[in-house]
């Protein structure tokens, strides 16, 4: 999965899967690119690296996943 389709995957996972309180912009250029390096498309690891990145992001007290937790989360898959 690339381009589009990727862009539109992610978005539905933030908005329908995570469902965190605030909006992680997953779909920037930035956050796209480090999913993309990770789960080269993979539905499942896509899945797998939205949500350990949610999780870490809740227990850091944050109600979003920042690009700093995502890449450290992107990094356990690479």
């Amino acid at each position: 999965m690339a381009g589009e389709e990727f862009s539109r995957t992610v978005n539905i996972w933030e908005r329908q899967v995570l469902k965190l309180p605030v909006a992680s912009n997953l779909t920037s250029q930035r956050m796209l690119k480090l999913i993309g390096e990770a789960t080269q498309g993979y539905i499942g690891i896509i899945d797998m690296v939205l949500r350990d990145a949610a999780i870490r992001s809740l227990k850091k007290g944050l109600n979003k996943i920042d690009y700093d937790t995502l890449k450290e989360v992107v990094q356990e898959y690479k």
